[in-house]
């Protein structure tokens, strides 16, 4: 496992679902299943960040399919790409 993956495995420690259980806060992996709209928040605004890039980007697809999401597709790839420093062209 990279160094990415295991963040994704590792329980969090904070937030909503960090602590929850007797053996610690559920995983970023889990999070992303249940509620990846909240993961995705996370990763906006947690530093340092509680999961991987790949994950991040992987529960913004799965929000962007969600019924009531009001960005577009392409909208939302544009922010993403803003986030990482890419632009519309996707030349870094």
């Amino acid at each position: 496992m990279t160094k990415a993956e295991d963040l994704d495995h590792t329980p969090l420690s904070k937030g909503k679902y960090g602590r929850i259980h007797k053996t610690g806060g559920l995983t970023p992996s889990r999070v992303a299943e249940i509620d990846p709209s909240y993961l995705v928040w996370c990763y906006e605004n947690w530093v340092p960040k509680p999961c991987s890039e790949l994950l991040y980007r992987d529960c913004l697809k799965d929000i962007r399919r969600s019924p009531g999401q009001r960005e577009s597709e392409e909208e939302e790839e544009r922010r993403a790409d803003r986030h990482f420093g890419v632009d519309v062209w996707g030349q870094g």
